[in-house]
């Protein structure tokens, strides 16, 4: 873990001074001159005399809390060299900006975690660590604060790799790995692709073969997707057979073909499998000497092939 912090000095001095002032004068300009440029450059950022807390919101607490033990073993989860690492990064933070981490694990998913804590009031965390497939969902709904006010932070060489680039027209995201990103937003309002000039033709055109929608209330539109899914909800739990079929019906069948087909071809284009493959921890009961459970026993080493071979075999017969 590492923190990076930059500050940008610039002193300007009279450019006009009149050509009749005497060498001394210019000489004492000038000695003061670099007197306030001295005084500047050695200035310290003002640092808060109360300790500020950031909550560091992540889904693996594992490998970025240096103080995180397991619940099981009870031994630190990270590797030594990296908790020392970690540790000495903390420390530094405190010492120079007085500033302190605290991790907080995510419930669940990111996406619900981020915005139902928003919604109601009350943000999970401070810093939200959140991987390329939830960045979409989470700029849609607009819980993110805007960084364009922090990116002369970022401008120089050594730490500008931190600072990602612009989506609709502003700042949202840092990151923590020098490495290329994919990004796969699930919906694109045009009414904020209108915003970004390097979008557009000279006419002022949006650039694009793609069809997108275009968004004008959110809110009604977050009721209908909640309205969509307590109906899904209710088919699913009182296997409502004739409701499921007229909404397939509906939405599923008469599509537009020219729409298919431009979906079809901009999904092939990212070469992913349509679909995801998850390793559960295989969980193993422990028991006291009365038989009654005490804890449960995390296991990590079995592999995605043996995990399903078991599945079938413990409960094909559901």
């Amino acid at each position: 873990m590492g923190a990076v912090l930059a500050f940008s000095l610039t002193a300007c001095g009279n450019e006009d001074t009149p050509a009749s002032a005497s060498s001394a004068s210019e000489s004492s300009a000038e000695e003061s001159k670099q007197e306030s440029v001295s005084e500047e450059s050695t200035e310290q950022p003002t640092v808060p005399e109360e300790t500020v807390v950031i909550r560091y919101g992540t889904h693996w607490v594992n490998e970025l809390d240096p103080n995180h033990v397991d619940d099981v073993t009870g031994e630190y989860t990270m590797s030594e060299a990296n908790r020392q690492a970690a540790l000495q990064a903390l420390e530094k933070v405190k010492q120079e900006l007085n500033v302190e981490f605290e991790f907080i694990q995510y419930s669940g998913d990111v996406r619900n975690d981020l915005m139902t804590s928003v919604l109601a009031g009350n943000p999970v965390c401070d810093l939200a660590n959140i991987w390329g497939g939830a960045e979409g969902t989470i700029l849609a709904q607009n819980v993110l604060q805007q960084l364009d006010d922090y990116a002369d932070l970022f401008a120089d060489e050594e730490s500008s790799w931190m600072f990602d680039d612009k989506l609709y027209g502003h700042y949202y995201l840092l990151s923590n790995k020098i490495v290329y990103k994919q990004r796969w937003p699930l919906i694109f309002n045009i009414t904020m692709l209108e915003q970004v000039d390097a979008l557009k033709d000279a006419e002022g055109n949006i650039i694009t073969t793609r069809t997108y929608m275009k968004v004008n209330d959110y809110e009604k539109l977050r009721h209908l997707f909640g309205e969509l899914l307590a109906e899904i909800q209710r088919i699913k739990s009182e296997g409502d057979y004739e409701a499921a079929r007229q909404l397939v019906e509906k939405y599923a069948v008469n599509i537009d073909p020219d729409l298919h087909r431009e979906i079809l071809a901009r999904y092939k284009k990212l070469n992913l499998a349509p679909y995801k493959g998850f390793i559960n921890p295989k969980m193993t009961l422990q028991y006291d000497e009365e038989g009654t459970p005490t804890d449960v026993l995390l296991d990590y080493e079995e592999s995605y092939t043996d995990q399903m071979l078991r599945y079938s075999d413990e409960y094909g017969t559901l």
